[in-house]
């Protein structure tokens, strides 16, 4: 709304163009908002007043003229309004002035007089105007009220012109100081004299007196009461105070209790103070001393002093917390010195955090060091162990040079700040079993360390090590004791003592891994236990089930369990890890994981970012996430800094390092609880490779055979051994992988946004929408009336100065009416006559800070300025630092001026000296404080050496000009400030408190720093020694070591101490100076040539140029660097790339050409130096057959074989299964073309040809099991012949399957990674044939499985038809009686009985149903063709392998020696 609304505005302002309102250029207002300006502006009323540096002034009381008698005195009052205004008139409730008359030319006003605050005002419209009145009384006061804004005074007592009349900020004296003779009994003043004493270089007095005053308001004259050789620099009091340079302090004094506080300072050193003996006796007799020490400084005894409880005395309550003491005049106190500068330092605080990477092969580690705290003494770091390639200081994010140590020789960095964070990156050549932790030349107060082993590679535990969390040995509780002992004790009793060490062993060899059986082996034994106590019955069997259920379970976990075993020992590049509790970690090559820091976590920001998986190996490699939290770029911005305090000799080579490698498999963590020695040592119980993989085969073989002795045949004699055998082969399959979805990406939403400006009707004032409309009435109105820039400018100034009669003509511009603030203030220079363009000006006003402002209307004005100086040898006269002179000419015979530069521009201030002749009497009456200055010097030793100065003043009211004294060698390289032989002249404008300039000195074997004396300042000194230098002090004390967090020796020396700096250039240790980090050599076979992209990111500290040598017969297509193409082309097959300081990513592409072949070997790439994180990637092609791959041992796997050889086993034991048409040789053909499809899409086909031979053999003999079977066998044969054809299918149309894994290799692409690599890159090969040799086989392959298939489904149909295809519920005949004959015969089996009778079926024969399942029968189609008749047949003849009904029953054993 309030957009539109402004448009509105905008639209009428344009239509109807610009007009003046006033004088000042206003803008075009529209007809309805004309009346409302008024309204708008009303509480701006003097936005048409000329600007001042603090605003608009309307109001310019420009002179007043006061002359006194004895009876009363008259005033003559100038004043210009540029608005109507109230204006304040002298005098007030004492004092009120009488008849008044109000002239505005030759007119007078009768005009009423207002009272505010007991203080006389008139309220007058604009114009100027001469107000004239008089006071009556009958003594002279010695104060009188008068505007404080009054730009000119002048004043005449009794007849006598006063030159310099005194003014305070809204006082003008009147009389002199009174004297003893004047003062009446009933006038008094008690003094009482109280003394803070800082000690502090220089030392510091706060002096401050209590006044109580009785009688009439007067001058006193207080003596001296400061110490001799102080300088007052500070004076803050409730009454007028005047401290002359005589040091004789006078108060103009009124009735009551004052407070006095003067602060002090004294130069030089101080060995006593004596108390001082003013003259007046208004003191009480005896002053008050707080003692405030500073033991950073000095340690001090004071004596000859008495000291007194603070508590007991009037000494103010803000300095009772300090030694008190009572002193008498005349007494002298004196300081012994116990002490001076800074006691010991502190020991230092370092925490570290360090990680080992062991190396591939063993025999090395790359370690990396984040040490962080705190540094007091010695300010270097030594490394004790190893080879210390790269420090880096993260909290600047840039490297140190690495330097010997000069006594030692250790290689080490020089540290410039006490709170350290570092990161170190340094070699152990050896894989050292016994190490001494720490590594650094220093003790710790906490130590953490990360290990991380390669693959393969397994910590056992350690000695040395508080904790080793995750560890085999630290991971043993009392209970995994006690599991284990029960276990094997349990094993030994049931299962024969003989076999108590076999499974003591295996159950300490598993424990630990996660996926070994565990709690099966308790359930197991308890079963086995029990079966030898329970008799025949339900909970036997209950328990048999249970027992079987285990067995399953047992399967189940130790099948893949021995598979992977097996398989990590073969291929460790594959494993999981070997062991691993819950504070041990694991991550393999392929997995984006980071590494975050341990403790402390307050002083270590997060280091790592996590970025999104991409093919390119860039961003997906852990090397690129990692390194980017540790640093990024070395091209990245960094912060600017007053000092570059890790500031190198540019031609020393800072060293990269060897590079540190970034991948994660197993990781420990050795943790120790409290500080450690820098000789500690630790041991570490590693196992290689070579001794994994034997527990490894040992553990599957120990618990391989643990399982065989659970499965006890004669303790579970309710079930079938050959069931539970085929129950366990078939369980001998791995488990399906389940694939994760795709990960789903959110879809961006654009929001497009139209936004409609169409001017809206212009709304009435008085709405809403009018109101925000005035509002932006007014802000133009304000906004018009702003100067674009200064509102004046200066362009010249000519000043002339004889004796003490100062003239000054400038020319001066305003951009409109304003104001200009003339030169001042009133204490050097009265002002005796103002001139605007030849025209004497009353258009005056003084501010605050004592400058007379002049009105200046718009254009170019010529002005005029007469004044009297103070009759001075020196003074100082400023100009207001935005108005000043842009060109400034002096011209006089009696004064010198410092303040005007070479090419006439003046600073804030000009100081005037006086050439000859005294100073008058007048001058002790000065109110100004003796300028004094506190120099801070800091010696920025670095390249170059310079020094850098700091000045400070405490009062900045008024301008000055330091003649500063500088070195001889000294070069001031700061715009602004001049030097005039061994002097800089430094310009302090009104309001600056602090200047600070630059400057240079030679480089050489010292500094020599001496503190001057007899000047107006103390001197601070401060040394920066940059890491490129070594310094040595001399014996002046130091105060202290470290300032805002950094290095820097700190001195407060007294005048005419001084400092030597020895200064020596450590030498830098060797060291490569490039490094490269990651390596990533990416090669895509074709037909007829070869495409290869080599990408590597180089780190160097200097500019130099790379060599890289392709293979032989590369033709180079394009080179990037840091995505950008450069034309750069090889000779002689080698690419010499540009290096410039930082860290830079290059890519290099190029064809060659090649021929596909059985045995294809990587084409030989060398560097031009050693490298880390080498990465090689092949990709196979999709008409290729992956048979074998060679080269480093972290690189792909080929799984396919071991899987195929498991199968073949597989196939072997299948071909022992009896009653199935199905060969061994024929099972050996049937798995290996299975082998393409999951290992669970076999079981259906196994269990076909298994489940139908039972069928054939041992159909079901009640009607709905018959059925039942049925069924599931017709859904059985659905299943195994959609498995055939899903492996006939992915045989012939998809790829081969060659189960490729490890450092994230797939069956397309092929990757090695090496974590160090000499400068020629590894060869690794792949062995491979044409995709259509897989195809021929498996097209074989399928046919002869059809061919086979004839024949299987013909035996699959006999055995599933044989007694029938399906059974009917037989009917229920009604029950009749039954005969004595039939009484007499054995009772049919149950369920038959009523057919039976119905049928007149004889004793002795037996129906088909009946006769035994090995018996042929004839093929029939269904139940009911093989009934008998209704008519009672004749018994057939029994032959002697047919048991007749009366015959025993044939036992369990009899019938499993027959099958």
């Amino acid at each position: 709304m309030f957009k539109r609304l402004s448009l509105a505005l905008s639209a009428c302002l344009m239509v109807l163009g610009a007009s003046e309102l006033s004088a000042q250029n206003t803008p075009a207002i529209p007809g309805p908002l004309q009346s409302w300006v008024g309204w708008v502006l009303e509480d701006v009323p003097n936005l048409y007043c000329p600007s001042t540096p603090e605003g608009k002034e309307c109001v310019w009381p420009g002179e007043l003229s006061v002359s006194t008698t004895s009876t009363g005195a008259s005033f003559e009052y100038r004043v210009f309004l540029d608005t109507q205004a109230e204006i304040q008139l002298p005098g007030n409730r004492d004092y009120w002035p009488q008849d008044l008359s109000v002239n505005r030319g030759n007119e007078t006003l009768e005009v009423a007089l207002i009272e505010r605050d007991e203080v006389p005002f008139l309220r007058l419209p604009a114009g100027e105007y001469q107000v004239r009145g008089r006071f009556l009384w009958d003594q002279a006061p010695e104060v009188l009220a008068i505007p404080s804004s009054v730009g000119r005074v002048t004043l005449s007592l009794s007849g006598r012109e006063i030159a310099h009349p005194r003014m305070s900020t809204d006082s003008l004296w009147l009389g002199d100081k009174a004297s003893e003779k004047e003062v009446g009994e009933s006038e008094s003043v008690k003094a009482t004299i109280y003394r803070k004493i800082s000690d502090d270089v220089p030392l510091r007095v706060i002096t401050r007196l209590q006044l109580n005053v009785s009688g009439k308001a007067r001058e006193v004259e207080l003596g001296n009461i400061l110490f001799e050789g102080a300088l007052p620099v500070r004076v803050q009091s409730s009454i007028p105070t005047r401290v002359p340079s005589n040091g004789s302090v006078s108060v103009y004094v009124r009735p009551g209790t004052h407070t006095v506080e003067i602060e002090t300072i004294t130069p030089n050193a101080v060995s006593e103070l004596s108390a001082p003996t003013p003259g007046p006796q208004i003191y009480e007799p005896q002053e008050y001393w707080a003692w405030e020490p500073n033991e950073l400084i000095r340690s001090v005894k004071l004596d000859g002093a008495t000291g007194v409880d603070p508590e007991r005395t009037s000494l103010p309550e803000e300095w009772r917390q300090f030694a008190t003491y009572l002193v008498e005049p005349g007494t002298k106190a004196t300081f012994t010195e116990l002490r001076r500068g800074m006691a010991e330092p502190s020991p230092n605080l370092i925490n570290l955090r360090r990680e080992f990477w062991l190396d591939l092969d063993g025999q090395g580690y790359s370690v990396r060091d984040r040490l962080s705290g705190t540094i007091n003494q010695g300010w270097r770091l030594n490394l004790g162990q190893g080879k210390l390639g790269r420090v880096t200081d993260t909290s600047e994010g840039s490297d140190l040079l690495i330097t010997k140590d000069a006594e030692s020789e250790l290689p080490g960095v020089e540290i410039r700040k006490p709170g350290v964070n570092l990161e170190a990156e340094s070699r152990l050549e050896e894989a050292l079993s016994r190490l001494t932790v720490v590594g650094w030349n220093h003790d710790v107060q906490s130590l953490n360390a990360t290990i991380h082993l390669p693959p393969g590679w397994s910590l056992l535990g350690g000695s040395g090590v508080d904790r080793m969390p995750g560890t085999w040995l630290e991971s043993w509780r009392l209970w995994d004791f006690f599991f284990v002992l029960l276990v094997a004790l349990s094993a030994g009793k049931l299962l024969g003592w003989r076999w108590f060490p076999v499974a003591i062993l295996a159950l300490i060899l598993s424990h630990g891994h996660h996926d070994a059986p565990t709690w099966v082996w308790v359930v197991l034994l308890a079963t086995l236990a029990l079966l030898r106590v329970l008799p025949e019955g339900l909970i036997r069997k209950a328990v048999i089930a249970l027992r079987i259920v285990a067995l399953v379970s047992l399967a189940i976990i130790l099948a893949p369990f021995v598979r992977d075993q097996v398989r990590w020992a073969v291929h460790p590049q594959v494993a999981d890890p070997q062991f691993q509790t819950m504070d041990s970690s694991f991550g393999g090559f392929d997995a984006d994981r980071s590494m975050a820091p341990m403790a402390p976590a307050a002083e270590m920001e997060p280091m790592q970012e996590q970025d999104e998986a991409s093919e390119d190996f860039f961003a997906v490699s852990k090397i690129d996430s990692m390194e980017r939290g540790y640093g990024g770029s070395a091209s990245s911005g960094k912060k600017e800094k007053k000092w570059a305090l890790q500031q190198v000799d540019p031609n020393a080579v800072v060293q990269t390092g060897y590079g540190v490698p970034t991948w994660s498999w197993t990781t420990w963590r050795l943790v120790w609880v409290g500080p450690v020695r820098q000789d500690h040592e630790i041991r570490l119980y590693l196992l290689g490779p070579l001794a994994n993989a034997g527990l490894n085969f040992v553990r599957v073989a120990l618990l391989i055979l643990l399982a065989l002795l659970m499965i006890s045949r004669r303790d579970m004699t309710a079930t079938r051994s050959k069931t539970m055998a085929a129950a366990l082969v078939m369980l001998l399959a791995g488990t399906a992988n389940a694939a994760e979805p795709p990960p789903i990406e959110p879809i961006p939403i654009q929001n497009n946004a139209n936004l409609n400006a169409n001017l809206i009707p212009l709304p009435s004032p008085g709405t809403p929408e009018g109101n925000q409309l005035l509002e932006e009435l007014k802000r133009r109105l304000v906004k018009s009336q702003e100067c674009s820039g200064e509102c004046v400018v200066v362009s010249r100034a000519d000043i002339s100065v004889r004796e003490l009669n100062f003239r000054m003509r400038a020319e001066v511009f305003a951009e409109r009416d304003a104001s200009w603030t003339l030169p001042g203030p009133a204490d050097p220079l009265t002002l005796s006559r103002v001139a605007l363009n030849g025209t004497t000006t009353n258009q005056l006003r003084r501010e605050e800070n004592g400058l007379v402002l002049v009105r200046v209307p718009q254009g170019r004005n010529i002005i005029e300025v007469e004044g009297v100086l103070v009759n001075r040898n020196s003074l100082t006269i400023q100009f207001h630092a935005d108005t000043k002179p842009r060109y400034v000419t002096f011209r006089s015979s009696d004064w010198t001026v410092d303040g005007i530069g070479p090419s006439g521009l003046p600073d804030s201030s000009l100081q005037l000296t006086r050439q000859s002749g005294q100073a008058a009497s007048d001058a002790a009456l000065t109110a100004e404080l003796p300028p004094y200055f506190f120099v801070e010097r800091t010696w920025e030793l670095g390249l170059p050496w310079q020094i850098r100065t700091v000045i400070r003043r405490q009062d900045a009211s008024r301008p000055q000009l330091l003649k500063f004294t500088i070195g001889e060698q000294e070069k001031v390289i700061s715009d602004g400030i001049r030097t005039e032989q061994r002097e800089a002249l430094v310009d302090f404008a009104r309001g600056v408190s602090v200047v600070e300039f630059l400057s240079e000195i030679p480089i050489s074997e010292s500094v020599n720093i001496s503190a001057p004396l007899d000047k107006p300042w103390t001197e601070t000194w401060r040394v920066q020694c940059s890491q490129m230098w070594r310094c040595d002090f001399s014996e002046l004390p130091r105060i202290s070591d470290v300032n805002n967090g950094v290095y820097e020796p700190l001195w407060k020396p007294w005048p005419s101490e001084s400092l030597v700096v020895s200064v020596s250039r450590p030498d830098a240790t060797e060291g490569p100076a490039t490094t490269v980090d990651k390596v990533s050599y990416a090669l895509t076979p074709g037909k007829r040539l070869l495409q290869g992209k080599l990408e590597v990111e180089i780190r160097s500290s200097t500019a130099t140029n790379y060599e890289i040598t392709l293979p032989e017969g590369a033709e180079l297509q394009r080179v990037f660097l840091g995505g950008a193409e450069r034309s750069i082309r090889p000779r002689d097959s080698k690419v010499s790339l540009p290096i410039v300081p930082g860290k830079s990513q290059y890519v290099l592409e190029w064809q060659q050409p090649w021929e596909r072949s059985f045995k294809e070997q990587v084409p030989a790439v060398k560097l031009g130096s050693d490298s880390v994180n080498v990465e090689t990637t092949i990709e196979v092609g999709e008409d290729r057959w992956l048979i074998w791959v060679s080269g480093p041992q972290w690189g792909p796997a080929i799984l396919f074989w071991p899987h195929l050889l498991t199968l073949l086993l597989i196939a072997l034991l299948l071909g022992r299964i009896p009653h199935i048409p199905v060969k061994t040789w024929e099972w050996l053909l049937l798995v290996i073309g299975l082998s393409q499809v999951p290992v669970v899409a076999g079981l259906p086909i196994v269990l076909w040809f298994v489940l139908l031979s039972l069928r054939q053999r041992q159909p079901a003999d009640e009607w709905w099991k018959f059925d039942l079977s049925q069924l599931g066998l017709v859904g059985l044969t659905l299943v195994a012949a959609g498995a055939l054809y899903g492996a006939i299918h992915t045989n012939l149309l998809f790829d081969v399957d060659m189960q490729v894994e490890g450092a994230r290799s797939s069956n397309r692409l092929l990757r090695w990674y090496m974590d160090q690599s000499a400068p020629a890159l590894a060869e690794p090969a792949l062995y491979s044939l044409p995709i259509l040799v897989w195809r021929i086989l498996m097209f074989l392959w399928a046919f002869w499985l059809v061919s086979r298939l004839i024949s299987w489904v013909k035996w699959g149909w006999s055995a599933f038809s044989e007694g029938g295809l399906w059974k009917s519920k037989p009917k229920l005949a009604v029950a009749r009686p039954r005969t004595q004959t039939e009484a007499g015969s054995p009772v049919p089996p149950s369920g038959l009985e009523p057919t039976r009778k119905e049928h007149g079926t004889l004793p002795g024969v037996r129906t088909p149903s009946q006769e035994e399942p090995n018996v042929q029968r004839r093929n029939t189609p269904s139940h009911t063709d093989v009934m008998p008749s209704r008519k009672t047949p004749t018994a057939p003849e029994s032959t002697a392998d047919e048991p007749t009904p009366f015959s025993p029953p044939q036992s369990e054993a009899e019938d499993d020696s027959k099958d």
